[in-house]
């Protein structure tokens, strides 16, 4: 038989699709690319699977295969395809069948931004959802916003309160269609309805609705919008007394407020966009990007001191036709009381707008999960997650190698910028953003949130893993939830928790041997109580070894040094320099005038709420306090205006930190930065140059330290360096960095798929405890004696 013979065979196949491969548009995908390739048989949902019986010849089978190997649709993640012959009676046609089975293993796909088409129906005005706020399609609409438990199906939706009029149950049941079992499918007549609320009073429907809040923000008026997942407070971009207003409200004098454009046009003309971040913002996740802002073009209160703006496009139907009537950008922070969650439910929006009396633009399609904008940055062409919210979360985060076999894991993440996630089976669940944890109505939240993400993943974990600091609220409910549940409760330490994020963020295997691990940021429990923050760990998954460290010094004032960083460069001053020029410094350092260093002086030396700290974050307060930057009001502030104010320089000398390596400890010192910064002072040198000094100063530390420690560690064994931490997400600090090892012959690791700051600890926890869990296992610990050094 030739081979023009075979390939006009039929033949029969079964394929089966497993990972993110539900509620994406598959189905019809597979419909399509049968009748292009004229291939017959059928496709079903079977668990968690996409199964598909295909029969047409060997070059037909092969070239649909290839389509979907390459061409799925953008939702999709496809883990695995298993093939196998099929036996099935061979058909004349492709159908698409009814579901199989359930599957605890089901994945929830995030929401997703409006896709081209979908606005194109909204502006186009022979069609009949001709600006509808609430159009989708398989392609993009709302998805973990209005699921309320698996499967994803209509009736498991906030869209089970809208019945399908004779129309859109057409489009929803005809597989040509691409609104083929788009479960939040709807339109004008039978779907969700905008309306338009002043104090009591509903104003106006429908595109009235929007028409009359696109003439209030056009009037320096302040509104609250209904979005996807909360509710947002909004105003004219462009407007300084109408910015000052919302500050106000939310008692925000100073952090960045986010803005929305339309199109990636409109994005151009207020930023500077490269490839990279152009096709971040345009992605079906829409996220908040940061971009550098081109002068004069919006209002300077939006970011004050920054030189970076948040700019995210229109992401749903209701945004984009709001902002085709404002004909500019608007500012979208969330509508909360003080100390609160972002609100989601309309009553509680129109009773704090009636206290505030601003109107509100709210809808009846019910929001099943409070879910945040995203906050995005692209560092040297690659994209790195800083707040994972809406758009990817709760996309599943597929386990390294090795954790097969592991336990159900609870991670009750940290503090701030919390998180929580699950493990089940090869998957980490990582929640979407829910942030500090300091209020009692943020707890409150905090613990209906943790018991919805179980029950909506079907999860009932073994293991309950939270941070080793005991004031933290997670780690106080840790021990409550234990209790309870009766779990067995693991803690774990913040830094290792940051670096087997990153190891974990990279798939790096379990069994891999231990790589050097810096973790800069804020503040975390060490092991010896101190408050650690400038760690060089030899870490892997099991264990680590702390190699060396920022030389630790007082915090002054405890945690109102945050708030003031005058308090920290008091300290360090103190720390290195003798008394009689500690007591002169206001001289040469201005923020120091009128400050009490007498007092600082006597708390250090009583040890009076003074705990001592290795924290690069508060060096970086310590040295934007040498320019002038006494006090901030969110913890942070301080470092990213001495980024905005290094990357106005390309200077490239750097001043001395000291490094000592003994046989016992490896520091840090910063005696002789204060020499330098201090004789740059005197000089005039400009703030701009001596910022930029400091970075590189800090980069060059990195490397220098890293090659000292792989010299001397017998147990590092490949030149492989993980980044992790807040003070990371600089991005001038972590290109410089990633630049100088990379240049030294060292493989860099950062972070990608979830953040480098506290919003990455969950996933960390997770993979310690089911580490050391896996180790304890007497099948695996020959295998861990035999290839993974302990590090602890």
């Amino acid at each position: 038989m030739s081979e023009a013979d075979i390939e006009q065979g039929l033949e029969s196949l079964e394929l089966r699709l497993s990972g993110v491969v539900q509620g994406v548009g598959m189905r019809p995908f597979i419909y399509r690319l049968s009748q292009k390739h004229g291939l017959s048989g059928r496709v079903y949902n079977s668990g968690s699977d996409v199964v598909i019986h295909w029969q047409g010849t060997a070059r037909n089978l092969r070239e649909a295969i290839s389509c979907i190997e390459n061409s799925a649709p953008t939702g999709a993640r496809i883990n695995r395809i298993a093939r196998q012959n099929c036996t099935e009676a061979t058909r004349s046609d492709f159908q698409v069948g009814p579901s199989h089975g359930r599957s605890k293993q089901q994945r929830l796909m995030p929401d997703r931004a409006s896709c081209p088409r979908c606005v194109d129906d909204i502006f186009n005005t022979n069609n009949r959802r001709h600006h509808y706020a609430f159009t989708n399609c398989t392609d993009c609409g709302p998805r973990y916003s209005v699921i309320e438990q698996l499967p994803w199906d209509r009736a498991n939706t906030t869209l089970v309160d809208f019945l399908l009029c004779e129309r859109c149950q057409h489009e929803y049941n005809n597989p040509e269609d691409r609104r083929f079992h788009a479960q939040p499918n709807a339109c004008p007549d039978c779907g969700p309805q905008l309306f338009f609320t002043t104090g009591d009073v509903e104003a106006a429907r429908g595109s009235e609705a929007l028409k009359l809040a696109a003439q209030q923000i056009r009037e320096g008026r302040i509104i609250a919008i209904q979005g996807t997942g909360c509710f947002h407070l909004s105003c004219d971009a462009s407007n300084s007394e109408a910015i000052a207003r919302l500050r106000k409200i939310k008692a925000r004098p100073t952090k960045a407020l986010a803005i929305m454009v339309g199109n990636i046009h409109e994005a151009g003309k207020l930023a500077y966009i490269d490839p990279a971040e152009a096709k971040l913002l345009s992605s079906p996740a829409a996220p908040i990007v940061l971009l550098e802002q081109r002068p004069n073009t919006l209002s300077p209160s939006l970011a004050p001191g920054l030189n970076r703006l948040g700019i995210m496009l229109a992401h749903s139907p209701l945004h984009h036709l709001l902002l085709s009537d404002t004909a500019t950008a608007i500012v979208l922070s969330s509508a909360n009381r003080p100390g609160r969650p972002a609100i989601t439910d309309p009553e509680e929006a129109k009773a704090l707008c009636a206290e505030l009396g601003i109107a509100v633009l709210w809808h009846n399609r019910r929001i099943a999960h409070r879910i945040d904008d995203s906050v995005t940055q692209v560092i040297d062409g690659v994209p790195q997650i800083i707040r994972r919210a809406r758009g990817y979360a709760p996309l599943p985060i597929s386990l390294p190698e090795g954790f097969e076999s592991a336990p159900s894991v609870l991670a009750l993440g940290g503090h701030h910028k919390n998180s929580i996630c699950i493990t089940d089976g090869q998957d980490a669940l990582l929640s979407g953003w829910i942030g500090d944890l300091d209020s009692p109505a943020a707890r409150i939240d905090y613990r209906s949130q943790i018991d919805a993400h179980c029950a909506l993943h079907k999860k009932t974990p073994t293991l309950l893993a939270s941070d080793q600091h005991p004031d933290y609220y997670s780690s106080c409910l840790s021990g409550v939830m234990a209790a309870e549940k009766q779990l067995t409760q693991r803690k774990v330490w913040h830094h290792h928790a940051h670096a087997a994020s990153c190891l974990a963020d990279n798939s790096r295997p379990l069994s891999a041997p231990p790589i050097l691990c810096i973790c800069f940021d804020g503040t975390g429990l060490g092991e010896d109580t101190t408050l650690w923050g400038g760690e060089f760990l030899l870490a892997d998954y099991t264990g680590f070894t702390r190699l060396a460290s920022l030389q630790s010094f007082a915090l002054a004032g405890g945690e109102s040094a945050i708030l003031q960083p005058w308090r920290s460069l008091a300290a360090l001053l103190y720390k290195h320099l003798d008394r009689k020029t500690y007591d002169s410094a206001s001289t040469l350092f201005a923020v120091l005038k009128d400050k009490p260093l007498d007092t600082i002086a006597a708390q250090i030396e009583a040890g009076l709420n003074c705990p001592a700290t290795s924290s690069i974050g508060r060096l970086f307060d310590a040295v934007a306090a040498c320019l002038g930057i006494a006090e901030v009001s969110y913890e942070g502030e301080a470092a990213m205006r001495l980024q905005a104010l290094a990357e106005k320089s390309e200077d490239n000398e750097s001043y001395t930190l000291e490094f000592s390596a003994t046989a016992y400890t490896s520091e840090l010192s910063t005696h002789r930065l204060w020499l330098d910064i201090g004789n740059d002072i005197r000089r005039s040198l400009e703030p701009a140059v001596i910022a930029r000094r400091f970075h590189n100063t800090l980069a060059n530390a990195i490397l220098r330290v890293s090659e000292s420690l792989y010299s001397r560690s017998s147990h590092w064994q490949e030149r492989s360096i993980a980044l992790s931490g807040g003070v990371f997400q600089n991005a001038l600090l972590q290109s410089l960095s990633v630049r100088a090892l990379s240049d030294a012959g060292f493989e860099v690791l950062t972070h990608k798929q979830v953040p480098a700051n506290d919003g990455g600890l969950a996933l960390g926890q997770t993979c310690i405890v089911a580490a050391q869990e896996l180790r304890r296992s007497p099948t695996n610990t020959q295998q861990y004696a035999e290839s993974t050094p302990t590090c602890v």
